[in-house]
């Protein structure tokens, strides 16, 4: 029923088709901007789409907004768009973000990367729920911020291996350990295949800074669950990177935990001299 009050408005109904892949709800700006449409022919769709009683519009600071008076509306318009086509839309949408509303798009990656996601930009498209999780995570929101980096994780299933794929599963495996910490404890099991996967990438990548990154992650984790010959055990593997390389953050993450691990050890001194390689590490204004 929907569909056949949707194929009997003719030009409009290609109108309500480009509206359904911006949401339930969007702003007449952006869908102007994606539909390309002339003034006069797109406020013309929009009169015709709202006394079929299919949209209603509303004001905001954002200017004029309409919404789909029911989301079955939404999905029937979504639904009969062929898949070629709506990928394309997808992507003139995030294009239009990107280009013409960079702001909302900074405000909301998380926007951006659900049009590129669904434009089959997949690598893209999870860099913006690796921005989304970090605003998410800045504002101690952890839960959203988790829910974004697995998104984000999830997103390069599909992507083939290469070394800018790796790296941003590395650095989305190693936020949401970070994020898991916070909510449930260092010492939590579910951390340990995320670290050791995080490991797996940074080590592929080759990048110290990352690896270590990675590698004490997991070492804190050990110290917190008190098998501390491990967490010693991967904090000399990041001294012994810091060597080899003149990494300057993996001699800080190395000595660090090390110090920590030797100081729940009982051996005090060389514990303080490890703390205090650490502290050499930092400059000022670099953290």
């Amino acid at each position: 029923s929907l569909l056949a009050r949707l194929d009997r408005l003719g030009p409009a109904r290609d109108v309500a088709q480009i509206a359904s892949v911006l949401g339930r709800s969007f702003p007449e700006q952006l869908l102007a901007a994606a539909a390309n449409t002339p003034p006069n022919q797109l406020a013309d769709a929009l009169r015709q789409l709202t006394a079929a009683g299919l949209i209603e519009s509303s004001t905001s600071i954002e200017g004029l907004r309409y919404e789909f008076r029911h989301a079955l509306i939404r999905d029937a318009a979504y639904a009969s768009l062929l898949t070629p086509r709506r990928v394309r839309l997808h992507r003139k949408v995030a294009q239009v973000l990107e280009e013409q509303f960079p702001e909302r798009a900074a405000r909301s990656p998380e926007l951006l990367g659900y049009h590129l996601a669904l434009g089959q930009e997949p690598l893209r498209a999870a860099h913006c729920f690796e921005l989304a999780g970090r605003r998410a995570a800045g504002s101690a929101a952890l839960a959203e911020a988790a829910a974004h980096y697995r998104h984000g994780i999830a997103l390069l299933g599909d992507v083939a291996p290469s070394n800018e794929r790796d790296n941003q599963e590395m650095w989305l495996s190693i936020l949401l350990s970070n994020a898991l910490m916070g909510l449930e404890g260092q010492g939590a099991d579910s951390l340990r295949p995320i670290w050791l996967r995080a490991i797996e990438l940074g080590e592929r990548v080759g990048d110290a800074d990352e690896l270590t990154a990675a590698l004490n992650g997991l070492a804190v984790q050990e110290a917190d669950n008190a098998d501390l010959a491990a967490a010693m055990a991967l904090a000399q593997r990041q001294i012994d990177i810091a060597d080899a390389t003149g990494s300057r953050f993996a001699r800080l993450r190395g000595h660090g935990t090390m110090g920590l691990a030797l100081f729940y050890r009982g051996r005090g001194r060389e514990a303080l001299a490890h703390c205090q390689a650490s502290l050499s590490c930092y400059r000022h204004g670099d953290f």
